[in-house]
């Protein structure tokens, strides 16, 4: 296939290939060419230089349809170059959801061990706060040492125990949770349990002081 720089090598050489003959012949024929009228002269040009202008105007052609083709070709290489970038750029984001997906699944991971580990802790200070809860009342109801504002105390310190192990009883055993339940708040809500019970022994503790 002709490129740009060839089509114009040779218009130029058939151009003055036939601007030689056109001369060689007027040359053959100066005499008569001289006693041309000017109209005769019009026709002649014409004649002469009508096939040249047609020439041209198809080498033109031919210039412009390979311009075309150039054009296409960039555009479907761009076109590869940006299927190319989209491709990469799915890569990146499977990529990335893969990272999250397993961040997500460590984080979880850990925050049900953390979870196991503070319902056994939960677990245990209920219980114990509930064997304390039945010997405290055992050694003070009916005595001397069991008067109103004990009872009042008492009473409280129960009932804040009670509403825990109500509260708790939704969260226990981790295992049984569902996926939308089980989370960060979850586990927050856990260690919130655990320190409020923790307070509740050390008042109960310093309740069976002030009792003896």
């Amino acid at each position: 296939m002709f490129s740009m720089r060839n089509l114009k090598v040779i218009g130029l050489c058939v151009s003055l290939a036939y601007l030689f003959v056109v001369a060689a012949l007027s040359y053959r024929s100066r005499q008569a060419f001289l006693d041309l009228d000017p109209n005769n002269w019009g026709d002649f040009l014409a004649g002469a230089f009508g096939p040249l202008a047609l020439f041209w105007l198809v080498l033109g052609f031919f210039q412009q349809g390979y311009e075309l083709r150039n054009s296409a070709d960039a555009l479907r290489i761009q076109a590869q170059e940006l299927k190319n970038s989209v491709e990469a750029q799915k890569n990146l984001v499977v990529s990335a959801d893969r990272q999250i997906a397993q961040e997500i699944s460590m984080r979880t991971a850990d925050l049900w061990l953390e979870a196991k580990k503070l319902e056994a802790d939960i677990t245990r200070k209920i219980h114990t706060l509930d064997a304390t809860f039945s010997v405290f009342v055992k050694k003070t109801h009916g005595t001397r040492n069991w008067n109103h504002d004990l009872a009042v105390d008492f009473n409280k310190l129960e009932a804040e125990k009670e509403q825990i192990k109500e509260e708790f009883s939704k969260f226990h055993p981790v295992a049984n949770l569902d996926d939308n339940e089980f989370d960060e708040n979850t586990v927050a809500k856990a260690y919130n349990w655990n320190s409020q019970l923790d307070l509740i022994i050390e008042k109960m503790q310093q309740l069976a002081q002030g009792a003896p």
